[in-house]
């Protein structure tokens, strides 16, 4: 039960944040400051 009400909230946060207005400039061209060949990529710890 307790990894149903997990999945739940996260779900129910994710939904939140991704309707949230602050984050309405992201789309905007001017946020789009990276590109692939920036930096180096992240290596996964296993």
């Amino acid at each position: 039960m307790d990894d149903l009400l997990t999945d739940i909230s996260e779900m129910k946060w994710l939904q939140g944040v991704s309707l949230n207005p602050v984050f309405d400039f992201l789309p905007d061209e001017a946020e789009d400051v990276y590109s692939l060949s920036d930096g180096k990529p992240l290596k996964s710890i296993e």
